[in-house]
């Protein structure tokens, strides 16, 4: 029901999916540049370009429903290569969700970031500031603002910009919580930069809204560039009974490589944390030559649990980023005993994508240890991680009512429970038209009922 799209390498046939506004183009290389060049590559001032997604996102409806959303891009803001004439950078990056007939506002280049041409207007924004602009409230460093109807921020954080560095933005949307959060890394900094804002988005914005990112230059300029963009609408949250989950299954989230890391992570082999933060799974030799021949692993100090005594089973979702900046994602589905992998670069249109149906519950212990592993032989690489990212998820009846046996006793107690008072709230002209007594319509009632819960739970 949702909008989800997954863009990791730009093409003209993505001209159905995205609309771009302004100076916004796809280049040779595949890539989204929101600002246009001069004859020698250096970033023009004054100018504006944006993306949006063709489909407006549905945030709320009448009822109060309210859906959340969250979306990951990876962009790249690279100062002019000649700085003499072209200064910079300036002015910076946002990820905007505006009304769905939204155009390019009048003067709003600079400091207004595509966004807005005065000091407010009906939008809500996540900066990327490079510049700062001490008239609208800017602090004198570059930051990360949230901006609610208004180019002033609402609440903003340092930001560790570095120039042409891959970084890496992750904007969440919480409705339940509403609740709004900003995670920007890149494999240069031990931990994200993070700014969170409660803000109710339905009744800042219309019902219906298009979602984009936008680029702006003034006086001082920059080159922004979008390599892959991913969204996907989240379900109305409601807090529930699945929270528990996160005390129950192994999550972590490693985006620079730290000493301090030694008790998450055991080393064997070769296995490094270089200068730069990242690891390095084989050794160089004195000129920086991979060696051959050799092996290293790191591994995640807790056990996972994957299934227990019962037959209930977890699954896992892990992601890791290696050099060149390729991003694996490993999938495991206990109920469908199916495990998937995307490997993907900002230069390919679709990640490699390979399935296998496994039941990993008959070929592994109960806990297991999870890693990664390089090797070199005859002929050498050098393999580096710049992040990694694991999360675990386990089956509805693992975090409703615990494990193991107690968990069939509670299920038990509400069937007979359910059997029990059906009957009085069963009216007898149903029965009637049915043909049947109240004590048989009670029966099958309940045999619905254990199959709704058995296929919900398992499903």
């Amino acid at each position: 029901m949702g909008v989800s799209f997954n863009l990791h390498k730009f093409d003209p046939k993505h001209s159905k999916e995205i609309q771009f506004q302004g100076d916004a183009t796809i280049t040779d290389h595949h890539i989204i540049r929101l600002t246009n060049l001069d004859d020698d590559g250096n970033p023009l001032g004054n100018r504006v370009g944006r993306v949006l997604f063709s489909d407006p996102v549905h945030l709320y409806d009448h009822s109060g429903l309210r859906a959340g959303f969250e979306t990951t891009f990876v962009f790249r803001i690279s100062k002019p290569y000649n700085t003499e004439y072209t200064p910079g950078p300036g002015d910076g990056l946002a990820f905007f969700l505006a009304s769905a007939d939204t155009e390019i506002p009048p003067e709003s280049s600079g400091k207004f970031l595509g966004l807005f041409n005065d000091a407010s207007d009906r939008i809500v924004a996540v900066e990327f500031d490079t510049f700062s602009n001490s008239d609208i409230g800017d602090p004198n460093y570059p930051h990360i603002g949230i901006d609610v109807n208004s180019i002033r921020s609402s609440k903003v954080c340092y930001w560790n910009f570095h120039d042409a560095a891959i970084t890496t933005a992750k904007i969440t949307y919480n409705s339940a919580h509403k609740k709004l959060t900003v995670h920007v890394s890149t494999y240069l900094h031990s931990q994200p930069d993070t700014l969170t804002y409660d803000v109710d988005l339905s009744t800042k914005l219309p019902e219906k809204v298009k979602i984009g990112i936008s680029a702006s230059t003034g006086q001082f300029s920059q080159t922004t560039e979008i390599l892959s963009w991913i969204f996907k609408s989240l379900a109305s949250h409601f807090i529930s009974k699945n929270h528990k989950i996160i005390a129950m299954g192994v999550s972590f989230n490693l985006h620079k490589f730290d000493p301090k890391h030694s008790k998450e992570i055991q080393f064997q082999g070769d296995a490094t944390i270089t200068d730069h933060h990242i690891i390095r799974l084989t050794n160089l030799d004195d000129d920086g030559n991979p060696l051959g021949n050799r092996v290293g692993r790191v591994l995640f100090s807790d056990p996972v649990h994957l299934y227990d005594h019962s037959g209930l089973r977890a699954g896992f979702e892990t992601t890791f980023v290696i050099k060149t900046i390729t991003t694996a994602k490993i999938t495991y589905n206990s109920a469908y005993k199916k495990l998937t992998v995307h490997v993907s670069t900002y230069l390919h249109s679709q990640p490699d994508t390979l399935t296998y149906d496994v039941d990993l519950s008959t070929k592994l212990p109960e806990k297991v240890k999870i890693g990664i592993s390089a090797s070199t032989g005859q002929f050498s690489q050098t393999t580096e991680i710049l992040s990694w990212i694991f999360k675990q998820d386990c089956p509805l009846l693992l975090f409703v009512f615990g494990f193991g046996f107690l968990s069939y006793v509670i299920y038990a107690w509400m069937l007979t429970l359910f059997s029990s008072f059906l009957p009085l709230f069963l009216p007898s002209v149903f029965s009637k038209a049915m043909h049947v007594k109240n004590n048989d319509l009670s029966n099958i009632f309940c045999i619905l009922f254990l199959l709704i819960i058995t296929c919900y739970t398992t499903y």
